[in-house]
């Protein structure tokens, strides 16, 4: 995100001419044939987020992105409208099911298809074309083409401007371990429907692609133009021919394995780039890992050992022996070769990428690792060996469901392995994401080596004996029980040396407090998730211990926020729904020198609502004064009303906050000594949620004494 700021005053002198960018790139991608190879989705939502960043104006957005993709559709409305003086059903083109499918199709949802295929990435430059084909009436399509058009606009827009308010916190409604699990829930739930979709209408889908597809190809080899370019030069359009025939493994197949390939090598080593550069994104990983850490709980963390145990040498190898010896007695002895090479190609790159980066593992893991982190050993085992297995059952049994249910039955393991090394500590994101990447690359060259086998192989494989099909499926069970036991046993006695924090040794401080700060051996601000600086220190305190800053507070009127829970999360929607207080409302996380906050403290407006409250957070440095005492740092803000349903938006005046806390703070006698100073310089900013705020910079630096009676508390 900080590298985006810094981008946005270069492209200041592109934004009139950007509107009438995204006008014809809107156009473009909903041309008829046209539209394939312009991605119109992905640039709206682009502009969207930079419309969130104050590049562009949302409204603005809207209706140059509205227009151009009426102006496209339109056009392929019209080009299908003449295309049908030719196109006949008989012809050589739409002799196809294509013709009736189109017919059929508007014939039966009319108008609401039009717009229902607007959002079919693949459909939406064709649906207009087939509508022209099919006769509809260009009045009844003008309503559903306006209509469509604008929707589309308003929706992949909004979603790059949420994207870019919110980004950040993707992380931030996580609880202890009751809500983590229920997120996971969520994730699979939303994969489950995603598998019963694909399952229920992918048929369908990929038959019309392929039909579409069929026209458009023999639609563009009769073309003239291609007909001359063919007499001219027709050696090279022999090549384009044999790398996109379909019926031969080194046409089609060959190719899109290859561009699949570079496309992930291209991702590794830009990965690779931003480790090395220390970009944003891998600088989150220190804070996603502290965020996740705190979030830990025993269960959670059985079960998280459990699925990480699928990615553990031992196991891998048992399980690749095993299925090796199954591929044997199934006549499938061709894939054993190209399992284990994928398995110790992804392995061996794995720890050679580890001796070359040296990256140590993160401090807040669970567990003891004696390897280095970069790139994940796990994840890139999982890909390479799930991976093909995944493979090889999609492609040998029969039905599509099964296949759907497979693909996606292998890619939850995948994806379950990747996030219990994040979960467990042992590994940060970019760690995880360099292991999938790694083990794709190698999952591919496997693949095209079995399908180059398979391909050359004229006759088949025969089964080795035995080959009595119910001694095969004994066998089969026998080996899969095995396995199981051996999954069981192994984790039973699984016992990993558990990482021992010692607490670091303290700092003291020394006479001036606040040239740690000035000089910047202490953040001055609060960091984003990628670290660029948000609100200042508005706070320095010096206490004996952390609960007389409890004691403190609740004497000063202010209440302790609750964790993140499901209970806590549901009493504040409640309250934030119908607009009732909770003076001990879960806060969102915020980080300081990489740390989520230790925890939070409130104080309830006039109006007794959650929408509307003072609210502050505290950090502790680690560091003590010259007197022994604790030194915490706190933020505070106002929060001014809710948005997005999900976090509050802030009141821009930082300072008179700080002001009401420290009067607070005095009027209850807590206050032994205090210095006003200036931590920091004056200045405007925006918060995580993209809220703008001011502050003059200065601080207080306040010795807090806890000395009261405690019925005064």
């Amino acid at each position: 995100m900080k590298t985006m700021d810094l981008l946005l005053p270069a492209l200041e002198h592109f934004r009139i001419p950007g509107y009438w960018l995204i006008l014809l790139v809107c156009m473009a991608d909903a041309i008829a044939f046209a539209g394939i190879a312009v991605p119109g989705s992905i640039i709206v939502v682009f502009a969207g987020f930079l419309s969130s960043r104050g590049f562009f104006d949302m409204g603005d957005l809207i209706w140059f992105a509205a227009i151009g993709a009426m102006m496209g559709d339109g056009i392929s409305f019209y080009l299908g409208r003449k295309g049908s003086r030719f196109f006949k059903p008989e012809s050589s083109i739409f002799k196809s099911a294509l013709y009736k499918r189109g017919v059929e199709y508007f014939g039966k949802k009319g108008g609401l298809s039009l717009l229902l295929a607007r959002f079919i990435g693949p459909l939406r430059p064709f649906i207009p074309f087939i509508a022209g084909i099919s006769d509809m009436n260009p009045g009844r399509y003008l309503p559903w083409n306006i209509i469509g058009a604008f929707l589309w606009a308003i929706f992949y827009l909004s979603m790059g401007y949420f994207f870019g308010r919110t980004w950040q916190i993707i992380e931030i409604w996580t609880t202890r371990a009751g809500l983590a699990a229920g997120i996971f829930i969520l994730l699979f739930s939303v994969v489950y429907f995603a598998k019963v979709f694909v399952s229920r209408y992918g048929p369908q889908i990929f038959s019309l692609l392929a039909d579409i597809s069929r026209a458009v190809r023999e639609a563009f080899w009769k073309n003239e133009g291609i007909r001359v370019l063919v007499r001219k030069h027709p050696r090279l359009v022999m090549f384009v021919r044999k790398r996109l025939d379909r019926t031969r493994f080194t046409g089609m197949p060959v190719t899109l394995l290859i561009i699949t390939f570079i496309y992930v090598l291209s991702l590794l080593f830009g990965l690779i780039g931003d480790l090395l550069m220390a970009d944003p994104v891998v600088a989150a990983d220190i804070r996603i890992e502290n965020l996740i850490s705190v979030f830990r709980h025993p269960t959670t963390i059985r079960v998280f050992l459990w699925i990480t145990l699928l990615g553990k040498s031992w196991i891998i190898l048992f399980f690749a022996i095993s299925v090796s010896v199954l591929f044997r007695i199934w006549g499938k002895g061709s894939y054993i070769l190209p399992l284990w090479g994928a398995i110790a190609g992804s392995q061996l790159f794995t720890q050679v990428g580890k001796l070359a980066f040296h990256r140590p593992r993160p401090e807040v893991a669970f567990y003891l690792e004696n390897t280095f982190s970069f790139p994940s050993g796990h994840a890139s085992v999982a890909v390479a060996f799930y991976g093909f297995i995944t493979y090889f059952l999609v492609r040998n049994i029969h039905g599509w469901s099964r296949k759907v249910n497979l693909f996606f039955g292998g890619s939850v393991i995948i994806f379950a392995l990747g996030l219990s090394r994040l979960y467990l500590g042992v590994h940060y994101l970019s760690d995880v994401l360099a292991g999938y990447l790694l083990g794709m690359l190698w999952l591919i060259v496997a693949v095209s080596f079995q399908e180059w086998g398979e391909a050359s192989e004229k006759k088949e494989q025969r089964a080795l004996p035995p080959t009595d099909p119910s001694l095969v499926k004994v066998i089969t069970g026998v080996i899969l029980v095995s396995q199981l036991i051996f999954y069981g046993i192994y984790g039973m006695g699984y016992k990993p040396v558990e990482m021992v924090h010692q607490t670091p040794v303290v700092q003291i401080a020394g006479p001036d407090i606040a040239s740690l700060f000035q000089e910047g051996k202490l953040p001055a601000h609060t960091e984003s998730l990628t670290g660029s600086p948000q609100e200042p220190i508005s706070m320095v305190l010096l206490v004996n211990n952390s609960q007389e800053v409890i004691d403190i507070f609740k004497r000063s009127g202010w209440f302790m926020a609750d964790e993140v829970s499901f209970s806590s999360l549901s009493r504040a929607a409640r309250a934030a729904i119908l607009n009732r207080g909770y003076n001990n409302a879960p806060m969102t996380p915020s980080f300081w020198n990489d740390k989520v906050q230790e925890f939070g403290f409130q104080k309830p407006t006039e109006e007794v609502s959650i929408r509307k409250r003072h609210h502050c957070r505290v950090w502790g440095t680690g560091m003590k004064s010259d007197e022994g005492q604790d030194i915490l740092v706190m933020t505070v803000s106002f929060d001014s009303g809710i948005k997005w349903a999900v976090t509050h938006r802030i009141g821009p005046d930082l300072d008179t906050e700080r002001e009401l806390l420290f009067s607070d703070l005095q009027k209850s006698g807590s206050v032994k000594n205090f210095s006003r100073v200036q931590l920091s310089s004056p200045g405007l900013g925006k918060n995580f949620a993209g809220d703008p705020f001011f502050s003059d910079g200065k601080a207080y630096i306040v010795e807090l004494s806890g000395n009261f009676k405690t019925e005064d508390i």
